[in-house]
């Protein structure tokens, strides 16, 4: 048993990663599918500061939460977080969003592909390696 752990964890997690990639995937796909591209106006930008201890070291880090105005079929939607930072981005700023019909009142500042597709990778990658681990 002792020896079959580490087969199980490694397929195990590297599962829990490809259906999680997958799920990301498909929800972004059907927000790329069925959102409608508006423009929207940076109304602020909150700045969080935390303290992060890794490997003896302190640092600070900093989160970006940043908050849009828009109109989506004649209705006004302020200080909408859009789940989505880039550097250089400022108040006052225009940008576009995803705005789903069925809930104007969220939008999506970022739908790619690129980071669903990583994170199935790398689980299918565990995956693998549990199945070949040597007992």
């Amino acid at each position: 048993m002792n020896r079959i752990l580490p087969k199980l964890l490694f397929s195990g997690f590297g599962l829990v990663f490809v259906v999680v990639g997958i799920m990301m995937a498909m929800h972004f796909s059907k927000i790329n599918k069925e959102a409608v591209d508006v423009t929207a106006t940076i109304s602020r930008i909150e700045v969080t500061t935390k303290t992060v201890r890794r490997n003896g070291r302190t640092r600070n880090e900093k989160e970006h939460d940043v908050y849009v105005d828009y109109t989506f079929e004649g209705e006004e939607y302020e200080d909408v977080n859009m789940g989505f930072y880039k550097t250089g981005m400022k108040e006052g700023q225009t940008v576009t969003v995803k705005v789903l019909p069925s809930n104007p009142g969220q939008c999506y500042g970022y739908t790619g592909m690129l980071f669903p597709l990583l994170f199935s990778g790398l689980g299918f990658l565990f995956f693998v390696i549990g199945l070949f681990l040597k007992n």
